[in-house]
C-alpha cells in the first residue's frame, strides 16, 4: 500500500468519526477560505517540498 493511499484511509477514517455538525463546521471554513482565496485576500498555501538536503542553515551568521 503506497503512502498516498495509507494517508487518505486515515484521513477518511478520522472524517468518519467526527460529528456531523463538526463536518459542517469544516465544509463552512473551506468555503469562507475559498472564498477570500478567490477574492485575493489570502493567497492559498503551498507547499515547498525540497529535500533537506537543499536547504541551507548558516548558524555563525544568524538573521538579524
Amino acid at each position: 500500500m503506497s503512502l498516498q493511499n495509507v494517508v487518505k484511509d486515515a484521513l477518511e477514517q478520522y472524517e468518519q468519526s467526527m460529528p456531523a455538525s463538526q463536518l459542517e463546521k469544516l465544509d463552512e471554513l473551506n468555503a469562507l477560505f475559498e472564498e477570500m482565496v478567490a477574492k485575493g485576500l489570502v493567497s492559498s498555501p503551498s507547499y515547498n517540498l525540497e529535500p533537506i538536503s537543499t536547504l541551507s542553515f548558516n548558524l555563525n551568521n544568524p538573521v538579524k
